[in-house]
């Protein structure tokens, strides 16, 4: 059920990188919404859930051979995605732009939750794009900056909270993409420009 709630709501959330679909936003905020009190030590659903799926070992299957091998929940979302027409009506199962979709509506969680959250702490987010190619997720994010009714629609209206928030998901995206061996990188010089000019004069470099 939790791979599936986020395929379902994340295979909505972009329409060929012109807009957002009907009902993304709250889409994005149902996932990340607040949890009661004797659970909060995370700070949404997904964070929540994403960790007790792993302590459940939810993501390591068994290969041809028997042996152990892990996934990851954005590759469980695209495969139920793939399985459910339903979930993807105007996209063909082997279609990579439903894996691009997951990949975004992703990032764009994680930096609603940095902002809800008050803190990029890592209780609030984690980047699960991070183990495939940057170039699934930068569409959104090089958009994100200069759409004003997107960061509205996000309630990520801030400049100087959107360039932290951006800083600390690229920051562990590199680094969880390293330890994951896709090496994620997103090197678009005016998006990096973009968080450099509207960093409070503490944030530093966004690239570090």
């Amino acid at each position: 059920m939790f791979y599936a709630l986020h395929a379902h709501l994340s295979v909505w959330s972009a329409d060929d990188q012109t807009r957002l679909r009907l009902g993304t936003t709250a889409a994005i905020r149902a996932l990340h919404g607040p949890l009661t009190d004797e659970m909060a030590y995370y700070g949404n659903w997904l964070r929540h859930g994403l960790t007790e799926a792993g302590r459940e070992n939810r993501f390591h299957d068994l290969d041809e051979t028997g042996q152990a091998k892990q996934t990851a929940l954005i590759s469980r979302a695209h495969q139920v995605a793939k399985n459910l027409p339903a979930l993807r009506p105007d996209r063909a199962a082997g279609d990579e732009r439903i894996l691009d979709s997951i990949c975004q509506f992703d990032a764009l969680g994680g930096l609603v939750a940095i902002q809800d959250g008050g803190a990029a702490d890592s209780k609030h987010f984690y980047t699960n794009f991070a183990l495939f190619d940057a170039s699934r997720t930068a569409p959104v994010l090089d958009r994100l900056v200069g759409d004003v009714k997107m960061r509205f629609a996000l309630g990520l209206q801030d400049d100087g909270v959107l360039a932290e928030a951006l800083q600390a998901e690229l920051h562990m995206a590199a680094s969880e993409g390293r330890g994951l061996g896709s090496w994620w990188l997103h090197g678009d010089a005016k998006l990096m420009r973009w968080i450099e000019e509207h960093l409070a004069p503490s944030g530093g470099d966004p690239a570090s």
